[in-house]
């Protein structure tokens, strides 16, 4: 890949990440931008989903260590978590 497109790869993650922290939805400008630097479809969703699990890590720290986390609540939502990303994943393939 050329440095010229990691460069902007680079710069739209940020710009992503500095907007997902104010309204989420950083996915409708990165994996647009990796399609335009021409990766394909199925290897941008999945760079994406890397990019976005550094996201939701890092947040998930801070809420941890502040102890802003309910714990039992979010086993809940987990659950629903990996049936939707296999019923994701299994739909985009």
């Amino acid at each position: 890949m050329e440095p010229i497109n990691i460069a902007i790869i680079v710069a739209v993650y940020f710009i992503a990440a500095f907007y997902s922290s104010l309204a989420g939805g950083a996915s409708l400008l990165t994996i647009p931008t990796l399609i335009f630097v021409g990766l394909s479809p199925h290897t941008a969703l999945g760079t994406n989903k890397i990019g976005t699990f550094g996201l939701s890590a890092g947040a998930s720290l801070g809420y941890g260590m502040e102890d802003k986390i309910d714990y039992k609540f979010s086993t809940i939502f987990m659950v629903f978590l990996v049936i939707g990303a296999a019923a994701g994943s299994y739909t985009v393939l």
